[in-house]
């Protein structure tokens, strides 16, 4: 038992974050070593002023120090509601102006007050604040603890009041009321609060958190530190097995507290280096039970205990390996547990541990390497305001129509989930398979259960309007499907005996070597379920029809075109024959997905005044495991002038790279080519620009994959990033990357910008990413005085907030600077720098909501704005504990693992 003789906020996080100092600066308020801002509470004066003074380490935009607005702990929501039902006197704090520091305390007092169950001080219930007790109503019948609201107990006439009302100094005679309603804690003497009544008189009689016989007994003392573990310095601990249960006693009164530490051994009883903890926890007085992996971690997890209604601790973790367990006094919807249940009394808890093998969390395996041959890949990852479904390989993107909804569940971060609508995407020769020309399909699905009818996944085929020729593969009655239909007429359908009736999410594939007579093979989860003969149709299957996903393209003898219903994520074809093995890999990677060879080109070049040529980098990354060579291409598209878009000017034509074709890049590595641009002749002034390609193709493989970039004219004021090639931006950590801007005028000049992060892949705000603390994918938007002839640098702080990432696909960003024109054309681009995260994506952060390294008032805040439900399918990363609501679990979670 350790007792703690602190404060509440210094008993409620065991994590230190923020120093609190008196107004001189001499000295800490409190014992210094923890809380909500460390150190409080601090009481407030009749008279007014200033109570207390922040110091780092504090956020950046409290940096310096500034006298504290309000009291940031839900103590603090607490005492002041109690003094003003109380009819005390409240203090005048002061506030030093600062409008960040003002905000943010603001918030945390609302936050905490709302979510504590308090009301604003401004709406407190009326005060009744007469020197003598009022007349005593007629008692009704006496409430137990079951007949008041969580955190509150009946008085002397079964009124309810919050339960830190014991103990706290104030009388309680019937002076004062709470909720318009006088409370009596002593009828016998109306004395003040050293004489309230014995709180266990105020408790449900009934065997909830009451130590059963064979339980393993704490037996620790009143005011004895037997197990304080971490907290006092000792590390003593009580050793517990799996399967026991746990009899121990807490309490907390006159500011100290029962912190009681466990440890147990969690056994790998099946060899697969992870078992699940539980523990369920029973009690008299509310509590906080904590997991942790050492004393110097951060909690693993933090759960409230109250009576017998606290949900278990479920926890999938490493093992073998030796955990700890942190029980403490914890919290009511009236604020910390501070008095009330005094040692002497001792409440009783019953802690049980159990440890199983079976693991519900679902970790994604590495991704495994892309099959050589792929044509077109659509990742379906987009967000959900994005225009078109981006293609990943020759950016084919599929456009949209009719009800579907983007970032929506997926298998492979997000999917699609297909309503009657459908994408479309251009005609692309490459889809179109010649005489004997083999391909594969793949991706995965999930249909309804029990589908019924036809749910086209892919379809090539020409319209109505048409003979019929080309391919599609389908669904039908749940049963795989393809088609094909040759140039000389010759057509067949072939299906699987098998079909898909669960409901859940399948991969599913087709594979067609068109010369073998058992060249068709359909895979169902890696799994071969139907082999075919293809040789009837060895025709060309060309058509000049776009590619429809979703949706058929003819009726099919049906009343109307069938559409897709349901949920669909990565769909892939393929110039060969994928075999059974490749595609078991796919399916075992899971959520891992697929890594690849990746390509980034710069998405702005810029040409500074006078300057003929330009230098960018191409980066090829090959995440797969083998050594490549490629052919890297260049090319100018030609200019739109009326397009919108940046393609105004014909793209460059000379293009002179430092490194020649075929170019090397061994497995697990990263090669940068430079190119020199020379510049267009179409672009003269200031904002002129276009666009040019790099195409890399495999030299002995069908693989393509082709990524686009632009350059532009910089006159007057030169934009230069800090480097050609991809920085590594270590996630969790803001990273500065750096833009110089140099005046080439003779006058001073005023540039007025905006800096924003766009992905390579797909050209949306790359909502990962957060800059200059902006909101995750908003721009910064600012200016500048560059001097004449001089040189100024702009920088952004570029924070990876978490990288979804699992395979690779997008892992390229650019930060791009752009500069406001001073007339209606679009803003132009500056320059850019390429940037990619520089540690392994990870699925959450858990309490750090913006995963930034620190939990902290952003965190609490984030948990407070998103309070309530998680829309279906919807990312909810303040949901911590998973179990689809933002609630006070999740705000306990944020702060037991505060700093």
């Amino acid at each position: 038992m350790a007792v703690m003789g602190a404060s509440v906020a210094d008993r409620a996080v065991p994590h230190p974050r923020f120093r609190v100092r008196d107004r001189s600066g001499s000295r800490s308020v409190g014992r210094g070593n923890a809380g909500w801002l460390e150190g409080i509470p601090l009481t407030a004066t009749e008279n007014g002023g200033t109570i207390g003074w922040l110091q780092n380490p504090v956020p950046p935009a409290f940096e310096g120090g500034f006298p504290i607005l309000v009291h940031p702990a839900p103590e603090w929501c607490v005492r002041e509601q109690r003094m003003r039902e109380k009819g005390h006197a409240m203090a005048s704090i002061q506030t030093s102006g600062r409008k960040a520091a003002t905000l943010a305390g603001t918030l945390l007092l609302a936050g905490c007050c709302f979510m504590l169950g308090l009301a604003p001080v401004e709406t407190a219930a009326k005060t009744r604040p007469g020197a003598t007790a009022p007349a005593v109503p007629a008692s009704p019948t006496p409430a137990d603890r079951g007949g008041c609201p969580v955190g509150q107990l009946p008085d002397c006439n079964g009124n309810c009041f919050p339960t830190n009302w014991l103990g706290d100094g104030l009388c309680d005679d019937g002076a004062y009321d709470y909720n318009g309603v006088p409370i009596f804690l002593n009828c016998s003497s109306f004395n003040c609060d050293n004489g309230d009544c014995d709180p266990s008189n105020c408790l449900l009689d009934d065997d909830c958190g009451s130590c059963d016989a064979g339980g393993l007994a704490e037996n620790e003392p009143c005011g004895s530190q037997l197990n304080g573990g971490c907290d006092d310095g000792s590390f003593n601990h009580t050793s517990v097995d799996c399967g026991t249960t746990i009899c121990g006693r807490s309490w907390a009164e006159n500011g100290q507290a029962d912190i009681d530490w466990y440890e147990v051994f969690l056994p790998d009883a099946n060899f697969d280096s992870e078992d699940m903890l539980r523990l369920t926890v029973e009690s008299q007085l509310p509590l906080i039970v904590e997991v942790y992996r050492d004393c110097l971690d951060e909690p693993l997890a933090v759960a409230q205990a109250d009576g017998c209604d606290g949900e278990p601790i479920e926890l999938c973790l490493e093992a073998p390996k030796l955990y700890y367990i942190r029980i403490l006094p914890g919290q009511l919807s009236s604020g910390p547990v501070t008095a009330g249940y005094p040692c002497s009394i001792g409440f009783e808890y019953t802690l049980e541990v159990s440890c199983e093998t079976d693991c519900d969390f679902v970790r994604c395996p590495t991704c495994v390497p892309a099959p050589d041959g792929l044509l077109a890949w659509w990742s379906m990852d987009d967000l959900e305001t994005a225009p078109s479904v981006y293609e990943l390989i020759h950016e084919n993107d599929g456009m949209p129509s009719g009800q579907i909804d983007l970032e929506s569940t997926g298998v492979v971060e997000a999917g699609i989930r297909f309503n009657g609508g459908h994408l479309q995407a251009a005609d692309q020769d490459r889809l179109d398979f010649r005489e004997n020309g083999d391909f594969s399909v793949a991706s995965w699905i999930r249909l309804e259960t029990d589908p019924i009818g036809v749910h086209p996944i892919i379809d090539k085929r020409t319209s109505d309007a048409q003979s019929e020729r080309g391919w599609t593969f389908t669904t039908s009655d749940g049963r795989l499907v393809l088609k094909m239909t040759d140039v000389d007429g010759f057509s067949a359908i072939w299906g699987t005996p098998v079909a898909i009736t669960d409901g859940g999410w399948h991969h599913v594939a087709v594979t067609v070597d068109r010369d073998q007579s058992n060249g068709i093979r359909f895979y169902i989860d890696g799994t071969l379920v139907g082999e075919f003969d293809p040789t009837t149709v060895p025709g060309d299957l060309s058509t000049t029809s776009d590619i429809l996903i979703g949706r058929s393209q003819r009726l099919d003898d049906q009343a109307s075109a069938a559409t897709f219903t349901g949920f669909m994520d990565e769909l892939q074809v393929y110039r060969r024959d994928l075999t059974g093995d490749e595609l078991q890999g796919i399916f075992d990677a899971g959520c891992g997905g697929m890594c690849k060879v990746r390509m980034h080109v710069p998405r702005v070049t810029a040409y500074c005044e006078g300057q003929a040529q330009s230098d960018a980098i191409v980066t090829i990354s090959n995440a797969t495991n083998q050594d490549r060579w490629f052919d890297l291409l260049y090319d100018g598209l030609g200019g739109e002038p009326n397009g919108g878009g940046y393609c105004i000017e014909d793209g460059p034509s000379i293009f002179t790279p430092g490194q020649q074709n075929p170019i090397y890049v061994p497995a697990g590595t990263t090669v940068e080519v430079v190119v020199v641009i020379d510049r267009p002749s179409g672009l003269q002034e200031l904002g002129d620009s276009a666009c040019w390609t790099a195409t890399l193709q495999e030299t002995d493989t069908s693989f393509e994959l082709v990524r686009k970039g632009t350059v532009t004219v910089n006159d007057q004021i030169c934009v230069e990033a800090e480097s050609d090639s991809v920085l590594q931006v270590p996630v969790g950590v803001p990273f500065p990357v750096k833009f110089t801007l140099s005046n080439q005028t003779t006058n001073d000049r005023s540039y007025f910008y905006r800096i924003g992060c766009i992905q390579s892949v797909g050209g949306e705000p790359n909502e990962s990413v957060r800059l200059n603390g902006e909101e995750p994918g908003d721009e910064v938007f600012d200016y500048v005085v560059v001097p004449a002839s001089g040189s100024v640098e702009v920088v952004v702080e570029v924070l990876y907030l978490r990288q979804r990432g699992k395979s690779e696909k997008a892992g390229y960003s650019d930060i791009v600077m752009y500069r406001e024109p001073g007339t209606d054309v679009p803003w132009y681009g500056g320059d850019s720098q390429g940037i990619e995260p520089s540690e392994s994506p990870v699925e959450t952060c858990e309490s750090d909501i913006n995963c930034d390294g620190t939990v902290d008032v952003s965190d609490l805040l984030a948990v407070i704005a998103a309070w309530g439900d998680c829309k279906p399918d919807a990312d909810c990363p303040e949901d911590v504990n998973g179990d689809g609501t933002v609630d006070v679990n999740d705000l306990l979670a944020v702060i037991g693992a505060w700093g």
